[in-house]
């Protein structure tokens, strides 16, 4: 692992090229290093340092880089954060003749409440007297790792070279800056290799049956070509070696390649993979620091229906957001049940402030009407369509119902019962579960009821009809939809309760007070499974209060299953039943039309093939039907 070197040259022989590696930091000891210092005016200590969960925050959350880092967290002290400063140590470059910094960096770059964060490097060549900026880190807009590389060869010739990386929080309350991998040097070793490595595809789960394909890029950082690299994949009992050849990857460039072997997901558990590349161009890798990636995935024992939820940060003064009201219609209209758009109003009578606080919060978010999609990213309402297009399609590990959602109309009461099935192992730390309370049909009388409309008079385009009504439409003509009314025990709901297997039954039960206020008859539980790792939500359903239970399961059906899933157009429906039953099967769309029939008498089960290679590319629903008893599958064709 890479430690620190102070005022001693690392040596490498490669090739017949030396190079000259002065700071090599993974801050793997979760300390600050030898010979490094800071800078800070923070009440929080300033650069801390431990792995995303030590150091991450409710709403500076950087991906797990699968190691230690140092990072700065404006989010979670919300304290000045105008200067923070950490120094490498300073270096003797008076005899190199180029000098080259690289780093991973987890940095947005967000704007909130009219401050922006910025981050730097910069240099100091008189023993810290004055400082100079080398460089700007650019934001990414998310919290995800990225690596940022600077030329410092013309800061050569100094016998007390300064380097530092700062973070300003302009006097905001913004998020933070988290730096690994910190290397600096001159020349290039020869044969040197950076190792990424990802799911084919994207997706965390796939159903138990699959081959998951291994992506890799193998990335020159060294002087000489490379012409070889074994790229070796384990999963801690099986190793697997892909021996590339014949290669021709020039320095600085990028190859993409998939591992020969792929991942068998035999068993809905979590298969931990770590893949490492070594044995450049036939000999050893001078800095394999760099050479290693870790990667999950998960099998899941079925695949869940997924529902899509959409979060809009609204308010009655925000003269824009008629165009959330626009596509969050739409969205509805079109997708059904398959689609919960919840508004979230700001600064007027049908605000919710922990609602509120959360969702403008949000990384990314910069201003209304703003829809924060999945709780994964940030967009216009113009552009959920496609975002719904895109997340409805994602194979989750959990299903989520409403159960009970029972209004006592004496006392006011609503009992709430919501229920997470799991289709793989999580722990208790993995998932959070949300309560949302949502109204349709609010009304108001006063003026905070009125909602401006910059769409008035078509000087800004069409825009659903609203370019018709008045720049101010007022409170009476206003029939407000999708109003969270309330959300229960904050943004990031309740914690997981426990460590659970595939096909375990985690159930939330509670009650509430209705106020007398809101309508019931128009009033809707809303339930998210939420990814506590990521924030984002996995799955969600919703219930109107007083609607009577679903349809039971089918009691006689043990076992059912969709295979392969995702297909191309021919799938296999596998049944086993524990008397023999008469069955209807129908396969139909994302907008409830069936597209596939059939029917069996006095059988106890057996596989059935559905054929839907006439149809296009989306999601399905194959739904069993025993004796007015239902049970449905999601099926997923892609071509």
């Amino acid at each position: 692992m890479k430690k620190l070197f102070t005022l001693t040259l690392a040596l490498f022989a490669t090739a017949g090229l030396m190079a000259q590696v002065y700071v090599n930091e993974d801050f793997n000891d979760a300390s600050m290093p030898a010979g490094w210092t800071q800078v800070s005016l923070a009440s929080d200590g300033g650069w801390l340092f431990g792995d995303a969960e030590d150091l991450g925050s409710s709403f500076w959350a950087p991906d797990d880089n699968g190691s230690n880092f140092a990072a700065t967290n404006d989010d979670a002290c919300n304290c000045d954060k105008s200067y923070d400063v950490l120094m490498l140590p300073s270096i003797d470059v008076s005899g190199a003749s180029e000098l080259y910094l690289d780093m991973d960096v987890n940095f947005g770059g967000f704007t909130y409440g009219g401050a922006t964060e910025v981050a730097s490097v910069v240099y100091s060549i008189d023993g810290g007297a004055n400082w100079e900026v080398a460089g700007e880190i650019a934001g990414s807009g998310d919290v995800s790792w990225y690596p940022q590389s600077w030329d410092l060869s013309s800061l050569t010739g100094n016998a007390a070279l300064m380097v530092a990386v700062v973070y300003e929080d302009n006097g905001g309350w913004l998020y933070g800056l988290g730096v690994d991998n910190v290397k600096l040097y001159s020349s290039l070793p020869g044969d040197d290799v950076k190792l990424d490595a990802s799911i084919a595809g994207g997706q965390k789960f796939y159903q138990t049956g699959n081959d998951v394909d291994l992506n890799f890029t193998i990335t020159n950082v060294g002087g000489n070509d490379i012409t070889a690299v074994d790229v070796t994949w384990t999963d801690g009992t099986n190793s697997y070696t892909e021996n590339l050849t014949g290669l021709s990857i020039a320095p600085g460039a990028s190859a993409d390649y998939t591992h020969s072997t792929p991942v068998t997901v035999s068993e809905a558990v979590k298969y931990v993979i770590d893949i490492t590349a070594e044995n450049v161009n036939g000999t050893d890798d001078p800095d394999m620091s760099n050479n290693d990636a870790s990667l999950s995935v998960s099998g899941i024992s079925f695949v869940p229906a997924k529902k899509v939820v959409a979060e809009e940060a609204t308010g009655t003064w925000c003269g824009w957001c008629p165009r959330g009201f626009v596509f969050m219609e739409q969205l509805e209209d079109e997708h059904g049940d398959d689609f919960i758009g919840l508004g979230v109003h700001n600064g007027d009578p049908m605000a919710v402030t922990a609602y509120d606080n959360g969702l403008t919060s949000f990384p990314g978010f910069t201003g209304f009407p703003s829809v924060v999609f999945e709780r994964a990213e940030v967009i216009d309402p113009s552009a959920m369509p496609a975002a719904y297009d895109n997340y409805i399609t994602r194979t989750v590990p959990v299903a989520a119902t409403v159960s009970v959602a029972d209004f006592d109309a004496g006392t006011r009461e609503l009992s709430i019962n919501a229920k997470a099935t799991f289709a793989t192992e999580m722990a208790a730390s993995d998932y959070n579960l949300v309560i949302v309370l949502e109204e349709n049909g609010v009304t108001g009388t006063g003026s905070g009821y009125n909602q401006a409309n910059y769409y008035a008079g078509g000087g800004a385009g069409t825009m659903g009809g609203w370019e018709t009504l008045p720049d101010v439409v007022p409170a009476a003509d206003m029939v407000y939809d999708d109003v969270a009314r309330d959300i229960l025990n904050g943004w990031n709901g309740y914690a997981g309760t426990e460590d659970v297997v595939a096909d375990q039954t985690v159930v939330w039960e509670g009650t509430y007070d209705v106020p007398a206020e809101w309508d019931e008859t128009n009033l809707y539980v809303v339930f998210f499974v939420v990814d506590a790792t990521n924030g984002q939500i996995l799955n969600a359903d919703d219930k109107l209060v007083g609607e009577p239970s679903a349809v039971e399961d089918i009691d006689a059906l043990t076992d059912v299953r969709v295979m392969p899933n995702p297909t191309q157009g021919l799938a296999e429906l596998s049944m086993n039943f524990t008397e023999a039953v008469d069955v209807n099967i129908d396969v139909l769309n994302n907008v409830g039309q069936t597209v596939y029939t059939a029917q069996y008498n006095n059988t106890v089960g057996g596989n059935y093939q559905l054929d839907l290679s006439n149809q296009a590319s989306g999601v399905y629903h194959v739904r069993v039907v025993v004796d007015g008893q239902i049970h449905t599958e999601r099926l997923i064709l892609q071509r």
